[in-house]
């Protein structure tokens, strides 16, 4: 039996909250250690004073959530309101003090991030990996658990594909998701970097570059024996661009309109699944 999506018992627990200090702890922020379970990584230094500016003025009007962890606490969700908390001046926080096993801890934690859209993709897609490499979670689990479709889950990890630099610029907001997961299609982490400060510095859209993967990829079939050189046409290629976002992988069609083959690549055995259950089930 699939458990409830965490998402909303979140959310639950956090309107709980708002309605009533009834079960609320005061905690020293000294007290409180990060989270080497935390998603988070990035943390902008002008939405951080805006925040602690607030604090300031108001307080902390939402608790953080903690666990145990020997004679201190370990935080699971509100690392940006403890670290403005603490450049406030704050000497506690409120706090709801959770028992909570690694797992959930991580899963509360991607969670509140991403219902507050606090996360950059990168983050996401790290995020969904530990959950896959340090609990065994498939992706069909994940989207159950973090309370998201299954093809998100595996179009976010695709990410972890990128360049390096690549992946700096999505962890920076240079890059948007639709940007990434148009360029994690290239299988060339050159001509990903090549294409990635193309986008930087002209402002491409994602359907820009969608056109122009399509397009590269047409002088590989070309060179084939059995394709025509002109065999794709405006509308194949259109096609074979929405076949993609669908999908979530490469997809590749050789032939005319009149005939041929599509080709879906998968890259595990997780995607076979995906990509079997997409086409069968619907």
């Amino acid at each position: 039996m699939q458990r409830k999506a965490l998402g909303r018992g979140l959310s639950s627990l956090l309107r709980e909250v708002d309605t009533t200090t009834s079960g609320l702890d005061s905690v020293t922020v000294d007290l409180i250690d990060p989270s080497p379970l935390q998603p988070r990584r990035v943390f902008p230094e002008e939405g951080l004073k805006e925040l602690t500016d607030s604090i300031r003025s108001t307080g902390v009007v939402q608790p953080v959530l903690l666990r145990r962890s020997g004679e201190r606490f370990q935080l699971i969700a509100g690392e940006r309101r403890w670290r403005a908390a603490r450049a406030a001046g704050l000497t506690a926080v409120p706090a709801i003090i959770r028992d909570l096993a690694d797992r959930e801890a991580l899963e509360l934690a991607l969670t509140e991030n991403l219902l507050r859209e606090d996360l950059n993709a990168m983050e996401v897609a790290r995020g969904y990996e530990a959950l896959q490499q340090k609990f065994g979670l498939n992706h069909e689990e994940i989207a159950s658990r973090l309370g998201t479709s299954r093809a998100s889950v595996t179009n976010t990890l695709r990410l972890l594909r990128l360049a390096e630099p690549v992946q700096h610029l999505v962890a920076s907001r240079e890059l948007s998701m639709g940007h990434a997961r148009a360029l994690a299609a290239l299988d060339s982490h050159a001509a990903q970097v090549k294409l990635s400060r193309t986008i930087v510095e002209h402002g491409l859209s994602v359907r820009e570059i969608e056109r122009r993967i399509a397009l590269r990829a047409l002088p590989a079939r070309a060179s084939k024996p059995a394709a025509k050189p002109d065999a794709l046409d405006a509308n194949m290629r259109a096609a074979v661009v929405e076949m993609e976002r669908a999908l979530g992988t490469r997809v590749k069609i050789v032939g005319d309109q009149s005939r041929g083959q599509i080709m879906i690549r998968y890259f595990s055995p997780e995607d076979l699944h995906r990509l079997y259950e997409w086409i069968v089930r619907r």
